[in-house]
């Protein structure tokens, strides 16, 4: 968590919340089953490619499958 909090000092102004970004390294599986829809905010492409990161760590297969949805 402490390198993502870095990390996002170097995005520009329209940057995922903090709290957004908690949520999504908790459970990034759960947020990829149930991502942003296309009216969600800019930020959520961001969100979207920390979760599937994550989510390939452990099971590369599952997040592909899971980054098509």
């Amino acid at each position: 968590m402490g390198a993502a909090k870095r990390a996002m000092e170097f995005l520009p102004a329209a940057k995922p919340s903090m709290r957004n970004l908690e949520r999504v390294i908790r459970a990034p599986v759960k947020f990829l089953k149930n991502p942003p829809g296309r009216s969600g905010q800019g930020t959520d492409r961001e969100l979207v490619i920390v979760a599937l990161t994550l989510a390939a760590d452990p099971d590369p297969r599952a997040a592909a499958v899971l980054g098509r949805g």
